[in-house]
This record gives structure tokens, C-alpha cells and sequence, in this order.
């Protein structure tokens, strides 16, 4: 598709939200890259700049796409990266990075609640060493479900998610040393 259907999803100064190709399908600019000025930007719409529509979908689009078989993967991508940005909370812009990964774990509840039961109930072998977030995670999943159940309105329940995902991010290394704690 040309990039001047979806030039509403870019702009000066933004990283790209997908990677952008030549019309020979030779890229161009990588996802991520910033354009710095208007007069680049122009002369890739100019030039005829392409993107493949399946880099356009959002994550939470992919997770409702997959077929079932790829959804445990999934939920491990999106733990993964749950993870690390807990973990990173103290730099600067924490609270878009963690909006960022709260919609696709959001969706994979919504897209099979058992699976994500299965999530908070299935022990890990390596569990004590990401305890505080593992916790947080458990936590964040089980108060998305129960609000759901409780009929909440769809911004409590996204509200009460983060809530839960975040109630102990000033400890959690003091959790995993607690964790792993022989005495």
C-alpha cells in the first residue's frame, strides 16, 4: 500500500510505526526510524513509498488474528515485555511504555480468559527470580477478570489493570531477594 493512504499514522519527529520500502519493495527506512523534517517526509510520499498492511495492525489486532495455536507464544512475548518495562520504571517515559504493553496482555485476556487463567495458576521453574513481576502480572490478570465478571465499565477495568500491574513497583527486587530467601 502506498504510504500516503496511512500518512495519518506518521509524523516529524516520531518513529515509524512500520517499515517503509521502495516500489521495489527494497527498504527504505526501518520501523522505528525517526524523520526529521517535513521535507524528508514529503519526498517519500513523493517517491511512492510503500508499507506492507500487515505491519499497519496493531498488536492488540495480531493477538485477535492469531490462530490459537500461536497464542501461548504470545503470552510469553507480552510477559517478556511486561517484564522489562516494570523493571525499567524509574525512566523517563514509563507511562507510555507501559501503555504500550498493557493493550496486547489486555487483549490475550480477552481473547481466551482460560489461557490467561492458566497464566497466574501454571508454575514456572524459574518463578523466585522474577518474583515482584511475575507477582504484579498475576495480579493485574486476576483484577482484569474479576472487574469483567463484576460487569465494570471497560476504562475501570483497564484502569484496575495497570493499578494491580504496578502496586509494588518501588520492591520488586526486594521481592525476588524475599523470594529467594533460604532463612
Amino acid at each position: 500500500s502506498q504510504l500516503a493512504t496511512v500518512k495519518h499514522r506518521v509524523a516529524v519527529g516520531q518513529p515509524l510505526p512500520f517499515n517503509v520500502r521502495n516500489a521495489d519493495h527494497t527498504l527504505l527506512l526501518a520501523r522505528g526510524h525517526v524523520v526529521d523534517t517535513f521535507d524528508q517526509m514529503e519526498a517519500l510520499f513523493t517517491r511512492g513509498a510503500l508499507v506492507d498492511l500487515a505491519e499497519l495492525r496493531s498488536p492488540e489486532e495480531h493477538i485477535r488474528q492469531a490462530p490459537p495455536e500461536q497464542l501461548p507464544k504470545l503470552w510469553g512475548q507480552c510477559m517478556d515485555r511486561v517484564g522489562q518495562t516494570l523493571q525499567s520504571c524509574t525512566q523517563e517515559g514509563f507511562s507510555q511504555a507501559l501503555d504500550d504493553v498493557t493493550g496486547p496482555v489486555q487483549a490475550l485476556i480477552e481473547r481466551d480468559s482460560d489461557l490467561a487463567i492458566f497464566q497466574v495458576l501454571r508454575q514456572d521453574g524459574n518463578a523466585h527470580t522474577q518474583y515482584g513481576v511475575t507477582h504484579s502480572i498475576h495480579a493485574a490478570i486476576t483484577s482484569f477478570l474479576v472487574a469483567q465478571r463484576l460487569g465494570w465499565d471497560q476504562a475501570s477495568v483497564q484502569k484496575v489493570f495497570k493499578v494491580a500491574l504496578t502496586m509494588n513497583l518501588s520492591m520488586l527486587e526486594l521481592q525476588g531477594q524475599l523470594a529467594t530467601q533460604a532463612t
